[in-house]
């Protein structure tokens, strides 16, 4: 089996000497009492002292005892005399920033403890013509050149391989997401030699999550040929070192970064990995104006035409929200238990076309196969969404990323609602089991039924409160405010929507 990955990053380990280099020289005054010092060149023995904060004067005065511990401005730097000489002010600037670049990530995070993977300053001189890159260090410090973004209007080669950089500054895009929607490159791939790459990573992601990665030998290469079969040194496929491969390049047949075992008249075609050219019909399904990356999921290589497309399914996109895949609704008092439906072992209503959208027309509850392979799809958030006559009355998001099916709903996860104040009040239940037959269960506190109070929850029988609906079943209620309602205060405070949806963002 095959399948499409977000993103493909290569990243190079540096044998870059160590090289000191100096600082950047400023000095911030605002909020200090200081002593301001005339020294006009007409009369450098004049000495007016103020107690204020001041603009330091730009003067040629010589640095004499006399005038130990005065300061001048020049050329951007503050300089202080001691007695005998102008001395230029210091700060320690903090290591691998755009005043203190190193000159690679390893180096960086040899030097700086605790060092995180992120955003760092590097230069490939020692100089001030510093630039950011994404630093892995969890891996061992390794720096992050190309990032090629799959499903995309642009191609991806080109890009490696032209003499300009990408997005290079455009903080976006240093990262392991695809949401920037572009390739990056660096410097680095333009004076590949000047960095002294030890090894080379390529790493595929999804979700923000690494799934596939191959590491090169980079040593005495080029931005071309470090990619080729004779320097691979390891891979997450257990069988590429010794499989026979027919292909190993960047650039071949049209098909990029593409490392394939064998052809076989296309329907026979089989690999690890690569960008789609357009030639056969497992890559003609993908728009031939994008890029599309695709790799094995399995341990070891892949017939290209075993892209689960047999298995595609229908879902609802609410994309006007950014791209949102609804992947549950739960349909408002139905006879038939929403969360029992959600937890099961089978989908419901998932190829029904009248289940496809955001009203309660179609009486059942709506679960598609995402909920049964939660970790598969790779969400990084997931959003409930309350909707009455086809229209959002409130939603809450949760961070998903490294989540399951049940736990993604929980107090730790949530990141913004629409009721105001749910990040700031306790909380006695966050849950999709609930508590007492309530599912979807978001409340604030119990106090004997009658003083019951949260934001929304799919109903049981156990208070009047929700008896009041009997015979319907499963009913749906929010509060109608910013912030918690007692439950109690049906049609005044707290309202029954039509349906409540769970969706998934990548």
């Amino acid at each position: 089996m095959n399948y499409l990955w977000e993103s493909i990053h290569f990243f190079i380990d540096s044998a870059h000497a160590e090289m000191k280099h100096l600082m950047s020289l400023s000095v911030a005054l605002a909020t200090m009492t200081c002593f301001a010092i005339g020294c006009p060149q007409s009369s450098c023995g004049t000495f007016e002292t103020h107690q204020y904060v001041f603009r330091i004067g730009q003067y040629d005065c010589e640095c004499e005892p006399l005038r130990a511990g005065q300061m001048t401005f020049k050329e951007g730097i503050v300089y202080v005399c001691d007695g005998s000489e102008w001395r230029a002010l210091q700060y320690e600037a903090p290591l691998g920033s755009r005043r203190d670049p190193r000159f690679s990530c390893k180096d960086i995070k040899a030097h700086l403890k605790g060092a995180t993977n992120g955003i760092y300053w590097i230069t490939l001189t020692d100089s001030k013509d510093s630039f950011p890159v994404y630093c892995d260090m969890d891996a061992g410090g390794w720096t992050m050149v190309f990032k090629a973004v799959s499903g995309i209007n642009k191609k991806a080669y080109p890009t490696y391989n032209s003499p300009h950089t990408s997005s290079e500054k455009v903080m976006a895009a240093l990262d392991v997401t695809n949401n920037h929607k572009d390739h990056y490159k660096n410097r680095i791939v333009l004076n590949w030699a000047d960095f002294h790459a030890s090894e080379a990573r390529v790493v595929l992601y999804t979700g923000g999550n690494i799934v596939k990665e191959v590491k090169f030998n980079a040593t005495g290469s080029d931005k071309l040929n470090w990619f080729a079969a004779p320097r691979l040194i390891d891979s997450s496929w257990k069988d590429m070192k010794s499989q026979p491969k027919n292909v190993f390049s960047m650039s071949s047949d049209n098909r990029n970064f593409f490392i394939n075992r064998n052809y076989g008249g296309c329907p026979n075609d089989a690999g690890w990995m690569g960008i789609t050219a357009h030639h056969c019909e497992w890559e003609k399904r993908f728009d031939p104006r994008q890029d599309v990356i695709l790799y094995s999921k399995l341990q070891g290589y892949t017939n290209w035409n075993h892209h689960d497309f047999k298995n595609t399914f229908p879902v609802y996109c609410d994309m006007a929200a950014g791209g949102w895949t609804m992947v549950f609704k739960a349909v408002s008092g139905v006879n038939k238990g929403a969360y029992p439906t959600y937890i099961s072992r089978q989908t419901s209503s998932e190829k029904n076309m009248a289940a496809l959208d955001v009203t309660n027309k179609h009486k059942d509850h709506y679960k598609n196969r995402i909920v049964l392979k939660w970790g598969d799809f790779g969400a990084s958030e997931a959003r409930v969404a309350l909707y009455t006559g086809g229209k959002l009355v409130k939603e809450v998001k949760f961070n998903a990323q490294g989540t399951n099916n049940l736990n993604w709903f929980s107090a730790s996860k949530l990141t913004d609602s629409s009721w105001k104040d749910m990040k700031s009040q306790p909380k006695n239940i966050v849950s999709i089991p609930g508590r007492h037959n309530r599912n979807f269960f978001i409340n604030r506190n119990y106090g004997g039924c009658s003083r019951d109070a949260g934001w929304m929850g799919i109903t049981s029988y156990d208070c009047k409160w929700e008896t009041r609906f009997l015979p319907r079943k499963n009913v749906i209620l929010y509060s109608k405010f910013s912030g918690y309602t007692n439950w109690n205060q049906y049609s005044i405070r707290s309202a029954r929507a039509d349906s409540g949806r769970t969706h998934q963002k990548l």
